[in-house]
């Protein structure tokens, strides 16, 4: 529940997890809507001379690092445009980027507008698109929440015996 150095700050670590991983069911709604064409991830394997192909310390498999910074790049690949990127976290994957924007959008939207006013466009179209909810949700005091009382009901069952 506290603030922690991947996260959008305006967001607790519950807060952005929930979020993040929310949006991971619907990332291809916004990497359909232009993201995948204005941002790109690149294979570490096309630029040999900025990444080192070698061990991960467990020792378990083989990542690519890179050469100036000694970053690992998950799956192979990095962000073309990472200074559009509003976390380090989400340089990682295109969908961690869309994810961790989405948090961005809901908790520091001005975060959002500054560092990628395209993304926040994207993300606003797509919102723009949702019908309305008509629910709403109100943050409460536990001294304010009233829970109705339920009492036992007692219900009696009779078994019939086949007649034979």
């Amino acid at each position: 529940m506290e603030f922690i150095s991947h996260r959008i700050t305006a967001a607790t670590n519950f807060e952005g997890t929930l979020v993040h991983e929310l949006t991971h069911l619907i990332d291809d709604q916004f990497e359909n809507a232009g993201w995948v064409e204005k941002y790109k991830w690149e294979s570490c394997s096309k630029y040999s001379e900025d990444w080192d192909h070698k061990d991960v310390p467990d020792g378990g498999r083989k990542a690519f690092y890179n050469r100036k910074t000694g970053k690992m790049a998950l799956a192979g690949l990095f962000a073309l445009q990472p200074e559009e990127c509003v976390t380090e976290y989400a340089t990682h994957l295109i969908g961690d980027d869309i994810c961790e924007s989405l948090v961005a959008y809901f908790f520091n939207p001005n975060l959002l507008r500054t560092v990628s006013p395209t993304k926040f466009a994207i993300i606003q179209s797509q919102d723009a698109n949702l019908p309305k909810s008509l629910v709403a949700a109100k943050r409460m005091s536990t001294d304010e929440i009233r829970l109705p009382e339920i009492k036992p009901q007692v219900v009696n069952y009779f078994i019939k015996e086949p007649q034979i």
